[in-house]
């Protein structure tokens, strides 16, 4: 399963990384834990153990060591096929324009935030300030969301830009 967070940004590359670790570090404790608690009790003798009865298991030996065993080659198994599926889901053409569509939306997302929490400072200071100074903020407020649209576009045009050169040459 393809989660929406990848992209070809680095730093969202490692925000999907650390996901999928919470994820896989979830699911290898829920393995470990039902292994610990279904696994038959069974305690070797070693030379070591001889010596030393007190001493407590090696993480590798005692109860359920097969079932934890059992647990990790499924948890290895299933980030194997997910590392799988994503690399087959890589089509050039498709991954740029999901990435493009992603960049377009985020990018409006923040024109609309800042043109929300702006409306949202203009209706606060409407019983306390001025007219003249809450219609100077809201022209700036428009400016401003029309500069961070302008500036998505640029910065979009930057990474087309950037990617076409790298096809050419």
């Amino acid at each position: 399963q393809r989660h929406e967070r990848g992209s070809l940004c680095p730093s969202t590359t490692r925000t999907q990384f650390e996901h999928l670790s919470e994820t896989m570090r979830r699911l290898l404790a829920t393995c470990c834990t039902a292994a610990a608690l279904v696994a038959p009790t069974t305690r070797r003798r070693t030379g070591l153990r001889a010596v030393n009865d007190d001493a407590p298991p090696a993480p590798w030996e005692g109860q359920g060591a097969d079932a934890r065993k059992a647990a990790m080659a499924a948890v290895f198994d299933a980030q194997a096929n997910l590392a799988q599926q994503s690399e087959a889901d890589l089509d050039p053409e498709a991954l740029k324009r999901r990435e493009t569509a992603k960049f377009e939306r985020r990018r409006n997302e923040v024109v609309g935030d800042h043109l929300f929490l702006g409306s949202l400072l203009i209706a606060a200071g409407w019983h306390f300030l001025p007219i003249k100074v809450l219609e100077s903020y809201g022209v700036g407020v428009l400016f401003g969301g029309a500069y961070l649209y302008l500036l998505g576009r640029y910065v979009g045009s930057l990474g087309e830009a950037t990617l076409d050169g790298a096809k050419e040459g």
